[in-house]
Protein backbone atom coordinates (compact mmCIF):
# COMPACT_ATOMS: atom_id res chain seq x y z
CA UNK A 1 0.00 0.00 0.00
CA UNK A 2 2.45 2.66 1.12
CA UNK A 3 -0.18 5.39 1.53
CA UNK A 4 -2.45 6.27 4.40
CA UNK A 5 -6.14 5.41 3.88
CA UNK A 6 -7.08 9.06 3.44
CA UNK A 7 -4.34 10.11 1.04
CA UNK A 8 -5.54 12.43 -1.70
CA UNK A 9 -3.61 13.92 -4.57
CA UNK A 10 -4.14 15.34 -7.99
CA UNK A 11 -3.45 12.89 -10.77
CA UNK A 12 -0.65 13.59 -13.22
CA UNK A 13 -2.89 15.16 -15.88
CA UNK A 14 -4.95 17.11 -13.31
CA UNK A 15 -8.00 15.11 -14.37
CA UNK A 16 -9.69 14.11 -11.13
CA UNK A 17 -8.81 13.58 -7.51
CA UNK A 18 -7.49 10.22 -6.33
CA UNK A 19 -8.40 8.90 -2.88
CA UNK A 20 -6.88 5.71 -1.50
CA UNK A 21 -9.20 3.87 0.89
CA UNK A 22 -8.52 0.29 2.06
CA UNK A 23 -5.75 0.22 -0.53
CA UNK A 24 -8.33 0.77 -3.30
CA UNK A 25 -7.85 3.68 -5.72
CA UNK A 26 -11.07 5.73 -5.79
CA UNK A 27 -11.49 8.61 -8.22
CA UNK A 28 -13.51 11.74 -7.51
CA UNK A 29 -14.35 13.53 -10.72
CA UNK A 30 -17.00 14.53 -13.21
CA UNK A 31 -18.66 12.11 -15.61
CA UNK A 32 -16.40 13.34 -18.40
CA UNK A 33 -13.25 12.87 -16.29
CA UNK A 34 -14.24 9.35 -15.27
CA UNK A 35 -15.14 8.54 -18.87
CA UNK A 36 -11.69 9.69 -19.99
CA UNK A 37 -10.11 7.36 -17.43
CA UNK A 38 -12.27 4.48 -18.70
CA UNK A 39 -11.19 5.20 -22.27
CA UNK A 40 -7.61 4.51 -21.18
CA UNK A 41 -8.55 0.90 -20.47
CA UNK A 42 -8.72 -1.30 -17.42
CA UNK A 43 -11.53 -2.24 -15.09
CA UNK A 44 -13.58 0.20 -13.05
CA UNK A 45 -15.34 -1.15 -9.95
CA UNK A 46 -18.21 0.35 -7.98
CA UNK A 47 -18.20 -1.33 -4.56
CA UNK A 48 -21.38 -0.90 -2.52
CA UNK A 49 -21.23 0.46 1.03
CA UNK A 50 -22.21 -2.86 2.66
CA UNK A 51 -19.36 -4.59 0.80
CA UNK A 52 -16.89 -1.97 2.01
CA UNK A 53 -18.12 -2.42 5.59
CA UNK A 54 -17.08 -6.08 5.47
CA UNK A 55 -14.14 -5.74 3.07
CA UNK A 56 -11.64 -7.68 5.18
CA UNK A 57 -13.89 -10.76 5.46
CA UNK A 58 -13.85 -11.64 1.76
CA UNK A 59 -10.24 -11.82 0.63
CA UNK A 60 -11.09 -12.64 -3.00
CA UNK A 61 -13.46 -9.69 -3.34
CA UNK A 62 -10.95 -7.39 -1.63
CA UNK A 63 -8.15 -8.58 -3.92
CA UNK A 64 -10.33 -7.99 -6.99
CA UNK A 65 -11.08 -4.43 -5.89
CA UNK A 66 -7.41 -3.70 -5.28
CA UNK A 67 -6.47 -5.07 -8.71
CA UNK A 68 -8.96 -2.86 -10.55
CA UNK A 69 -7.70 0.21 -12.38
CA UNK A 70 -9.90 2.43 -10.20
CA UNK A 71 -13.15 2.58 -8.23
CA UNK A 72 -15.92 5.12 -7.82
CA UNK A 73 -18.45 5.47 -5.00
CA UNK A 74 -21.79 3.82 -5.63
CA UNK A 75 -24.16 6.54 -4.40
CA UNK A 76 -24.57 10.14 -3.42
CA UNK A 77 -25.52 9.06 0.09
CA UNK A 78 -22.21 7.22 0.47
CA UNK A 79 -20.40 10.36 -0.74
CA UNK A 80 -22.21 12.45 1.90
CA UNK A 81 -21.40 9.91 4.63
CA UNK A 82 -17.78 9.83 3.47
CA UNK A 83 -17.47 13.61 3.69
CA UNK A 84 -19.27 13.78 7.04
CA UNK A 85 -16.57 11.49 8.45
CA UNK A 86 -13.83 13.88 7.42
CA UNK A 87 -12.80 12.38 4.11
CA UNK A 88 -12.06 15.07 1.54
Amino acid sequence: MGRSPTTTRRMAREICREIILFGIRFLDGSFEEIREELDRGGVMVVPAAPALATIYRDEHYYAALKQSRFAILDSGLLCCCWRSRGFP
